[in-house]
């Protein structure tokens, strides 16, 4: 639990610091465009914060994109119409 509150944390504070970065870049005056933009690219930086994080949790490092499947068992040599095939060797009659 502390470490989701860490993540959380620092996913808010990079939003915050974006956003303060892109108030002092943009210039005055700002259209209503202007703040799409600073909210937009916060939430872009943000959530690939977010992304870098969960990715690297080691929790998640063996199996974030996939889950590995279990290795297929060899196919029988012997065809199962053959004589051998389940019998002992006696073939039915």
């Amino acid at each position: 639990m502390p470490k989701l509150g860490l993540i959380a944390g620092l996913v808010v504070v990079t939003f915050l610091s974006v956003l303060g970065l892109m108030w002092l870049l943009i210039p005055h005056p700002r259209k209503e465009v202007d703040y799409f933009v600073m909210g937009g690219t916060s939430t872009m930086v943000s959530m690939g914060v977010l992304f870098i994080l969960v990715i690297r949790h080691k929790r998640f490092k063996q199996e974030i994109f996939y889950k590995r499947r279990p290795r297929a068992t060899p196919p029988d040599t012997n065809p199962p119409d053959s004589p051998s095939a389940g019998t002992g060797g006696h073939p039915s009659s």
